[in-house]
């Protein structure tokens, strides 16, 4: 065997993203590596989104050879066919909202829908907005209609609402069943080697764990990326203003009102609330900026627009971390990765793309191969939404992902 190949794989950190981390690996590879997940019990895991994009189900789930109707139910999903923006014209008028609808507006003779109902609009002949004369499925959400019918036929363009940590339960019991190792125990100190590679972990229980990977999913402590190679926030405060966000888990009477089958972003004094429903509540938080507003003044306009009174804090810095390390040698890298290549050309392509960015979300490559190649791709992406991505990409063309993986902000 090559002793420059990948034999041992390790996710320092659980949740979503970790465990999606490592059932994608375990499928993607099987018993050709190694692959351990080590999670401390003691931590606490993030979970203040669960909205998500409509290629979740194609370049995850279905690489995983699971349908939905397999994993929605273990993760209190819903459907998410749409977004409602509420209230960012009038906040005073109930019927102040549009839709940004999923899929693409259909053709008239070659011509989109969407310049005939601009000609209309400018001339008077409608006054429906875009979402109604272009899509026919404006109605439907009204309605709180699903988009699949109860014989599973697909009637809209539809992505998912679900509980981040009943994703990472499903998954953590999937991966295991797989044969990811799984050990319980707090990493209390990371070790570079002489050329300021990440060369093992020491954990409190286990001792020192060695790797030719390591992938860092350990939020905000950011056990690799923060504290062993000492990466520094770029701050974007200068370009996303709204730094902050007050959350909280809310109930929700499903028989009498019913499931609303999209997100809503709804304008507030000094930023925006997402509303993501599921089963029985909904996740919802106001992102704001506290250059404009203090935390008790947004957790006073929060409360009040749900009428509730338990409330949690996150705060998120909107920043990046700028430093991709890697000699110039890429030839092994490719001949390694091209099994994932062979699987579907455009997977490694939309995986980048299928990141739903989370708050202390990164990436932390480290690829053992004999000092041939040695690379750490680091990307920290602030977000109030969704603090779960699929941080897999590590596919034919190391290069390739290192100068097209894009830093995404909602």
């Amino acid at each position: 065997m090559d002793q420059s190949l990948i034999k041992n794989i390790l996710i320092v950190g659980g949740g979503s993203a970790g465990w999606m981390t490592a059932s994608y690996l375990s499928k993607a590879f099987g018993n050709k590596v190694n692959i351990s997940l080590v999670e401390s019990p003691e931590i606490p895991k993030i979970g203040v989104g669960e909205a998500t994009i409509p290629n979740l189900q194609k370049v995850f789930f279905d690489f995983l050879g699971l349908k939905e109707e397999e994993w929605m139910p273990e993760c209190n999903a819903s459907f998410k066919a749409a977004i409602k923006f509420v209230n960012w014209n009038d906040p005073n008028d109930k019927n102040d909202y549009f839709y940004h609808m999923f899929g693409q507006v259909k053709n008239i003779d070659d011509i989109p829908l969407t310049h005939y109902w601009n000609y209309f609009r400018e001339n008077n002949l409608t006054q429906l907005p875009m979402a109604y004369d272009c899509y026919d499925k404006a109605r439907l959400l009204d309605k709180n209609l699903s988009p699949k019918t109860l014989t599973h036929e697909k009637v809209m363009s539809h992505a998912w609402h679900f509980d981040a940590h009943l994703v990472a339960k499903f998954l953590k019991k999937l991966s295991i069943s797989w044969g990811v190792k799984h050990i319980e125990d707090e990493v209390i100190n990371v070790s570079l080697n002489e050329n300021g590679y990440v060369k093992s972990v020491t954990t409190n229980k286990n001792g020192e764990i060695e790797a030719d990977l390591f992938i860092d999913c350990s939020g905000f402590k950011g056990l690799i990326i923060n504290q062993a190679l000492k990466e520094p926030f770029i701050g974007m405060s200068d370009q996303l203003f709204c730094n902050s966000a007050v959350a909280a888990s809310i109930k929700h009477d499903d028989e009498e009102n019913g499931i609303e089958p999209y997100t809503s972003a709804i304008a507030m004094k000094n930023g925006w609330t997402w509303k993501i429903p599921m089963l029985g509540r909904f996740g919802s938080g106001y992102v704001y900026s506290d250059e404009f507003s203090t935390r008790e003044q947004a957790t006073d306009e929060f409360l009040k627009l749900w009428n509730v009174k338990e409330d949690r804090f996150k705060s998120y810095p909107n920043s990046v971390y700028p430093k991709i390390l890697y000699d110039n040698k890429y030839d092994k890298a490719r001949e390694y990765m091209q099994e994932l290549k062979k699987r579907e050309d455009n997977l490694l392509e939309s995986l980048p793309r299928a990141i739903l960015p989370g708050p202390t979300s990164l990436l932390a490559l480290n690829l053992g191969l004999n000092n041939s190649i040695k690379a750490v791709f680091l990307a920290s992406i602030g977000a109030a939404i969704a603090d779960f991505l699929i941080i897999c990409a590590i596919g034919f063309g190391l290069k390739q992902i290192i100068d097209d993986f894009p830093i995404i902000f909602e």
